[in-house]
């Protein structure tokens, strides 16, 4: 049957699509903090 290589391709895909989305968000926040930082600097 091809179901198991299948599903194992699925699991696989959604992992990796995760593991970006991830990074992705972390990057994303961390950016955010830089800009609230220099905000408070400047605006104080």
């Amino acid at each position: 049957m091809r179901l198991a290589p299948l599903y194992q391709e699925d699991r696989e895909q959604a992992r990796l699509e995760g593991k970006l989305e991830g990074k992705f968000e972390g990057k994303f926040e961390g950016e955010q903090q830089i800009i609230i930082k220099l905000l408070n600097r400047r605006l104080g």
